[in-house]
């Protein structure tokens, strides 16, 4: 970094930082340490579809977002690859993809929630 700063020290050209998926969440950091330890600001920091949420990467059995949140995309999918039941008219994506998301809210976060308590009639 002090090598850095005595480059950027005889201009002060604009300084821009970006990262990809991980990188996004380096580059959330490094912006914030670069101004707050070196004294470098910048001109901006560009994330390009950042991880930042890490919980939301994968499902677990304590974490019932990620599951939920994959729905929509499967049903898009299955839409785009003409293997779908049509829940509104056929070819109504945006229709279709609504009622993913109010299935994966409304029916299957409760039922994953449940787990083995589910009596046989509700499974």
């Amino acid at each position: 970094m002090d090598d850095f700063s005595l480059v950027i020290s005889d201009g002060c050209p604009p300084i821009f930082i970006a990262g990809e998926s991980y990188g996004g969440f380096r580059v959330a950091r490094l912006a914030r340490k670069l101004q707050q330890e070196f004294g470098v600001g910048l001109c901006g920091a560009i994330v390009i579809s950042p991880a930042l949420e890490f919980s939301l990467l994968a499902g677990s059995d304590y974490n019932l977002t990620a599951w939920a949140t994959l729905i929509p995309s499967f049903a898009a999918s299955a839409a785009h690859h003409n293997r779908v039941q049509w829940v509104a008219e056929q070819g109504n994506l945006q229709a279709h993809i609504a009622a993913a998301e109010q299935f994966a809210r409304t029916t299957l976060i409760p039922l994953l929630a449940m787990g083995d308590t589910m009596t046989p009639d509700e499974r």
